[in-house]
């Protein structure tokens, strides 16, 4: 270590020139073991020589300072998580870096429910677990890094609007610029002030409850959509019921539909081409398709029979009319399915 550092190692973000631009770094290790090393009353001290060496003398002592305990006694790392005091706003913090993460930990802890993550996988998980408010992620991770975690979240309908801070040890305009197509909030650099972070973490905060309140209210003063349905809307829907409760039936035809509706051949024909554009024997034959896709999907039932209970008997007359319609033959649709399973 160059003696002109020698005096500021222990301060914390401090790091040497000689190094910042080959060694990613916080600048809070040194600090960390000060600072836990004086909480036991004990010390720490360094003799360096440049380019040969360098040790580092911790002291602690035999019993401990504040409850008597020997020296024994083994001194846990940081929780994963803090216990809930009251309600406070949860936030989950992504980072492989122990020292990192405990240093995030010890400053979100007094205002937030701060939970944990090693990389970006364990970040995934932990939001579909959790739910956090806010996320703090690093970028280079093991597994999976931060950004590639931020590219599947902003996938799924719970986080696409999720606040995001990005750490990153380096000035990487690259990664700064993909951040910003991901809508991160913040693209911070360490060493960082914590103050600041917390600070923006509350200020995110904020505009998120802010943003949901809007949309509550905005939700409150639309006027409702009408479960009313027109004359029309009605006459369809009990047309395709019975075609539906008759499926099965090989010889339902026009004739039939008009009997079961109450309606004559041509008042029939008139409305179901102005609906639906469709002549009835059509719309007949569409309905018995769609009902035959359906049962294809719910993989229940052979072709064969599916073939039977919607009307048909003939199994090269029943795949033509399924290809006409979906343009692939019933078998291909259902090895598509079972792809898709």
């Amino acid at each position: 270590i160059p003696a002109a550092d020698i005096p500021y190692i222990f301060q914390r973000f401090y790091q040497s020139s000689k190094n910042a631009k080959s060694v990613e770094g916080s600048g809070i290790g040194l600090y960390l073991v000060k600072t836990y090393t004086e909480l036991l009353g004990g010390t720490v001290n360094v003799q360096s020589a440049e380019e040969q060496g360098s040790t580092f003398i911790v002291q602690l002592p035999a019993t401990g300072v504040n409850d008597g305990t020997s020296s024994s006694t083994t001194h846990e790392s940081v929780p994963a998580s803090t216990p809930a005091k009251g309600k406070r706003p949860l936030i989950l913090v992504v980072d492989d870096h122990t020292e990192s993460a405990n240093f995030l930990h010890d400053v979100l802890k007094d205002d937030f429910e701060c939970h944990l993550a090693t990389n970006g996988v364990d970040g995934l998980n932990r939001c579909q677990e959790l739910h956090p408010d806010l996320l703090v992620t690093d970028i280079r991770m093991p597994q999976m890094d931060g950004l590639e975690m931020l590219k599947i979240l902003r996938k799924k309908a719970p986080f696409i609007h999720l606040p995001v801070i990005v750490l990153t040890g380096k000035n990487d305009k690259h990664s700064e610029m993909e951040s910003i197509h991901l809508n991160v909030d913040l693209f911070l650099q360490k060493p960082f002030e914590p103050q600041i972070l917390l600070s923006r973490l509350h200020q995110l905060l904020t505009q998120k409850q802010e943003l949901e309140a809007k949309i509550r209210l905005e939700k409150i003063a639309s006027p409702q959509v009408s479960d009313t349905v027109s004359l029309d809307e009605k006459i369809l829907a009990d047309i395709t019921r019975l075609i539906e409760e008759h499926m099965a039936d090989s010889d339902l035809n026009v004739s039939g539909l008009s009997r079961l509706s109450g309606m004559s051949s041509k008042q029939l024909y008139r409305k179901i081409k102005q609906l639906t554009g469709l002549s009835p024997v059509d719309y007949i034959k569409s309905i018995r398709m769609k009902k035959a896709a359906m049962l294809l999907r719910q993989q229940k039932f052979s072709i064969a029979e599916l073939m039977y209970m919607v009307g048909y008997t003939n199994h090269s007359y029943f795949s033509k009319c399924f290809k006409a319609h979906f343009n692939q033959t019933p078998l291909q649709y259902k090895e598509s399915q079972d792809d898709k399973a």
